[in-house]
């Protein structure tokens, strides 16, 4: 599998080429490339606390 993304910011963390997981103000947030509509499924975490 290849990350076709090279640079992250801190607060991103790559889980799997489509998915990663992504600080947006103070939550988390889980993003998924859905790659037949070309769209992301995106679902805040509901947490502040930090995934690294």
């Amino acid at each position: 599998m290849v990350i076709k993304k090279q640079d992250f910011d801190g607060d991103e963390i790559v889980i799997f080429d489509p998915a990663i997981v992504y600080k947006r103000g103070n939550y988390w947030h889980f993003r998924l490339r859905l790659s037949k509509k070309g769209k992301y499924a995106r679902r805040s975490l509901g947490t502040r606390k930090g995934m690294t």
